[in-house]
């Protein structure tokens, strides 16, 4: 489900607001469906709307749709919906009798009014509470770790969190494609808004994180931090984070801060039940108990005294999940979250290319593509994958004939220098087949006619 702007293009004798009209898109297809208004405003003499719409498209590749003034000929029945109906007096929107949350076909997601923090998480694959209403955690954590010197690289021990202050919750979005529930909270002279984003036909719930932070660290007081906790309602958790090129587990369950990139997972290994925790710009997390936490600010004093103050915005994604999840899963997971679909508007148009279309495909074998560029001293495509099955797999991966013909495939090292091997590439009608040893990084020079 992606958002998109809409600007004003006024029509002689139709003076219907911008906001007002009915708004329709077609998909590559040609499916006509329903938009969702998420809301309008004025920019610099023009309006805008901004929609939301949901789209499929190809992995390395891209798909045209168009919005149209019309009325749609398929409805926007989704399995999205509030887990309450909105109140039927505007006015009594906000009634302490509200639930806060939604629902997919995936999950279920409820807010604490109290706290503004997860109050449960079902999923629904497995019938399981992945978070309970029987363990509660604050919406975010702020502590002062006691002074130390070093304070940029040591984390200390901290007083008890201190709380929060809830300004508000609202359930901003209803659906049918996308529902936001959004907390206002404060902490001192430091002030976040939370949201929680549910989308159709997606397991994933999606949390953003914006603020302006102004606790400053000092050599007195301590070290102020920022943390986000999640009260995992499973025994005996285990947890694995994600390294460059696969993944590493980790004994440390005792809230000992940890490093990990995109993701980390944490569940059961014996019922197979767990979550996975995506983020888009932290690197720091620990494990307690069955509490699992990501370090959001960490305002140290030394060498710099001020390296944190000023506007933050993090992502992070909750993905629980019922059976084995496997590296390459999770780091697909990761790499879908941290490359979001990038939105291009443009006018009506002829062209020569079909209206959806993928740059690569892996017909066959488990690998992760982690690199694409032109080759340094020549006209040539270098691709670089990964294996994380811990397996020798064949491998067979197409090309958008748009790229002309594939002609040569050799390996080469990371210096693109050619690499000795008891095997070559092989060229074939549709792509290129080679093979991949357990854990191993390749890297494939591709020339096209």
């Amino acid at each position: 489900v992606v958002e998109i702007m809409v600007w004003d293009n006024p029509i002689i004798g139709d003076e219907t607001p911008l906001k007002d009209r009915k708004f329709a898109f077609r998909t590559a297809e040609g499916t006509l469906r329903n938009t969702q208004f998420i809301n309008s405003g004025h920019e610099w003499g023009h309006n805008y709307v901004r929609l939301a719409l949901p789209v499929t498209v190809p992995g390395f590749g891209y798909t045209v749709c168009t919005i149209t003034e019309e009325e749609p000929q398929q409805s926007a029945e989704t399995s999205l919906k509030p887990i309450q109906p909105p109140h039927h007096c505007s006015y009594a929107y906000n009634e302490r009798t509200s639930r806060f949350g939604g629902e997919n076909e995936f999950v279920l997601l409820e807010i604490n009014p109290t706290t503004g923090g997860i109050l449960r998480l079902k999923d629904k694959t497995s019938g399981r509470d992945i978070i309970s209403p029987d363990n509660q955690v604050p919406i975010l954590e702020f502590t002062v770790e006691r002074a130390r010197p070093m304070s940029a690289w040591c984390i200390e021990h901290s007083a008890a969190p201190e709380p929060m202050h809830i300004r508000s919750i609202t359930q901003e979005y209803t659906g049918p494609y996308l529902i936001r529930i959004k907390v206002e909270a404060e902490i001192r002279r430091s002030s976040f808004t939370v949201c929680y984003d549910i989308t159709a036909g997606n397991p994933m719930v999606g949390i953003i994180i914006k603020g302006t932070w102004l606790e400053s660290g000092n050599k007195i007081d301590g070290t102020p931090a920022l943390r986000i906790p999640f009260a995992l309602n499973l025994d005996r958790v285990e947890t694995s984070y994600e390294i460059p090129f696969g993944e590493v587990k980790r004994d440390c369950r005792h809230d000992e801060e940890v490093p990990a990139l995109q993701w980390v997972k944490a569940g059961n290994p014996e019922q197979l039940i767990g979550v996975l925790l995506v983020n888009d710009c932290k690197y720091g997390f620990a494990l307690d108990g069955s509490t699992l936490r990501a370090s959001l600010i960490r305002s140290s004093y030394e060498p710099d005294p001020n390296p944190e103050l000023g506007e933050h915005e993090v992502r992070l994604g909750l993905l629980p999940y019922s059976g084995e999840l496997t590296t390459a899963q999770a780091t697909q997971a990761g790499r879908a979250f941290n490359h979001q679909l990038r939105i291009i508007g443009t006018g009506l148009h002829g062209g020569t290319l079909p209206p959806t279309g993928s740059l690569i495909r892996i017909l066959s074998g488990k690998v992760i593509i982690s690199g694409l560029k032109k080759a340094e001293d020549r006209d040539a495509l270098v691709i670089r994958l990964y294996e994380t099955a811990g397996k020798e797999q064949e491998i067979k991966i197409s090309f958008d004939r748009n790229l002309g013909e594939l002609i040569t495939a050799e390996l080469v090292d990371l210096q693109e220098r050619p690499a000795a091997e008891e095997w070559s590439p092989e060229v074939t009608t549709d792509g290129v087949t080679f093979k991949v040893s357990p854990y191993s990084l390749v890297s494939l020079r591709l020339t096209f006619k």
